[in-house]
């Protein structure tokens, strides 16, 4: 009869353990479950994160998360796998990644928290031979316009470069050679800037552009 009794107990045993096993792999505490991935932003100009969010993708492509940063950081709970991390812009900041640079990263179950460090974009000219392009912002009467933001867009690595105009009217950018679109970014009343008008080529040097009369 104990010997029944035993037996009895050691099956009840191994029916619960059976049950708990699979309870654990249906809430995801299997070695098939969730995991939780951070992704740590690092910027020196820490207000642009604000028009930022993190994307995760999958290694098929596919879209797996998105968010805006939050103290710095976003996280995602999603099945172990290896993901690519990126940044997108939020409305309204369409150009914010313009200026910036950051490297690619992946995350995996083994190591689930990266850090993605965002750059000025003239960091990636490092170790590269520039030249200096000096462009004159003037208004119809060619007086000099201090003070406004010129933006050189295009080049080898085809990304956007901002300078302000000294005393002079004059923005000067060292980059490597290339053809870049000369932007005016700050308006002045009475006066209009045509975006699409001025190019720089490879040569450099100094380059004139005039706001016109509205």
């Amino acid at each position: 009869m104990k010997k029944r009794i035993v037996k009895v107990f050691a099956l009840l045993f191994s029916f619960c353990f059976a049950l708990g096993a699979l309870a654990l792999s249906a809430c995801g505490n299997d070695e098939g479950g969730n995991v939780t991935y951070t992704v740590t932003v690092s910027c020196e100009e820490s207000l642009i994160l604000g028009g930022l969010n993190v994307q995760i993708k999958d290694e098929s492509g596919k879209v797996a998360g998105e968010q805006g940063i939050k103290n710095g950081a976003a996280s995602f709970t999603l099945a172990k796998g290896t993901y690519s991390v990126g940044l997108t812009e939020k409305a309204g900041f369409e150009h914010a990644l313009d200026y910036y640079i950051y490297n690619v990263v992946t995350v995996t179950a083994d190591a689930p928290s990266v850090t993605l460090e965002l750059l000025p974009a003239e960091a990636q000219y490092e170790g590269q031979e520039k030249i200096e392009y000096r462009i004159k912002v003037v208004l119809p009467d060619n007086t000099p316009v201090p003070d406004v933001m010129v933006q050189l867009c295009g080049g080898p690595m085809n990304v956007c470069n901002n300078a302000t105009a000294d005393k002079d009217g004059v923005a000067t950018f060292s980059l490597p050679a290339g053809s870049y679109d000369i932007h005016v970014e700050s308006k002045l009343d009475g006066y209009t800037f045509d975006n699409t008008q001025y190019k720089a080529d490879s040569t450099g040097g100094e380059i004139v552009v005039r706001f016109k009369a509205a």
